[in-house]
């Protein structure tokens, strides 16, 4: 699990916690949730093969509830396209994944998955979600729009890409309208993490995005606090 996505977990999951691991790859961010304390975590894993290498112990933990399907904007099937380098990488979005491959020669291994809509599931209220689906961000939030106007989390983490103006400005559009405050973490040059506020000014610097970059992941962030009062010391 990276550096952000250990933040994460201790900036934002408490004792007694529901937790949403939309993109759960092989569960280590899963269990560091469960180690946090969370009572239970629903991890969203389309890919079987990821599923598979998921630990024992995780998917035995009782508070470990596994999702097999991919969260999406519609109920039904798509295809998953898997690059080369990682599984860890793959991607609902064609458009995603031709624009981040290494490799001219990688046309993706193809595999069909189910995708439901958050809004469709049923689940309890969770105080945290992760979202780390490669590009497909904004239909999870298509998928969860009565859930976020009826009960919204506390907190949401998402990977946001700058691949599509238009996608990525509504990817924002959407979580500067059901949170008050939204930012982002990105990293100095030196190594320190630097805080953003996500505004017209702030998207509109390049050195936000390099600064996102050197997370490695541009990891951006909604809540209904602000984070300076809220979880300031653990940046230091």
């Amino acid at each position: 699990m990276d550096t952000l996505d250990r933040f994460g977990a201790e900036w934002f999951v408490r004792p007694g916690d529901v937790v949403f691991d939309i993109g759960a790859f092989d569960g280590d961010t899963a269990a560091a949730y469960l180690e946090r304390g969370a009572a239970t975590v629903f991890a969203f894993e389309p890919l079987a093969r990821n599923r598979e290498r998921m630990p024992g112990a995780l998917t035995a933990d009782p508070g470990f509830r596994l999702v097999p399907y991919a969260l999406a904007e519609r109920n039904g099937q798509q295809d998953l396209i898997v690059p080369r380098r990682s599984d860890g990488a793959a991607s609902l979005s064609r458009a995603f994944f031709d624009m981040t491959k290494r490799d001219d020669v990688d046309a993706g291994e193809i595999h069909t998955v189910e995708t439901r809509r958050l809004d469709d599931l049923g689940l309890p209220r969770a105080s945290f979600w992760k979202i780390d689906v490669e590009g497909a961000e904004l239909g999870v939030l298509r998928g969860a729009e009565r859930t976020l106007r009826e009960s919204p989390p506390d907190a949401i983490q998402v990977e946001i890409f700058l691949l599509d103006e238009a996608v990525y400005l509504e990817t924002l559009n959407r979580l500067q309208r059901s949170f008050p405050h939204v930012w982002a973490i990105g990293v100095k040059a030196a190594g320190e993490l630097v805080h953003y506020d996500i505004t017209t000014a702030t998207i509109s610097s390049p050195q936000f995005h390099v600064d996102l970059a050197n997370g490695g992941t541009p990891h951006y962030y909604a809540s209904s606090r602000r984070f300076p009062e809220w979880h300031a010391r653990a940046i230091g």
